[in-house]
């Protein structure tokens, strides 16, 4: 990528143009340039936060769960409009692992 992240943000969300005008990059970019800047900045290449916060957490495993939506792994799945889905996020191995195994045992 030619941009890391935080720059792509910038550059998105980049308001210019006449002082009265409050648009941002992302909004007036034309329908190809509004897709591919969208698509930078997924989580991951694939998921888009919905909100700005977690929707819930636990400190002691440090648990984030995030509304998102998740427009798939391949770049066939990419143009679809996204499935809703919770993403949970752990900032602790530990408890990952502990999660993960007891899901394999299902």
């Amino acid at each position: 990528a030619m941009c890391t992240y935080e720059q792509a943000r910038q550059l998105c969300f980049l308001k210019g143009g006449p002082a009265t005008d409050k648009h941002s990059a992302i909004s007036r970019a034309t329908p190809l340039c509004h897709e591919v800047l969208s698509m930078s900045l997924r989580f991951v290449g694939r998921f888009e936060f919905i909100g700005s916060s977690a929707i819930a957490s636990d400190p002691t495993s440090g648990l984030k769960i995030f509304d998102a939506l998740d427009f798939g792994a391949s770049d066939d799945d990419m143009h679809n409009e996204g499935k809703r889905v919770l993403l949970s996020c752990y900032s602790q191995q530990q408890p990952f692992i502990e999660k993960t195994q007891s899901m394999n045992m299902v």
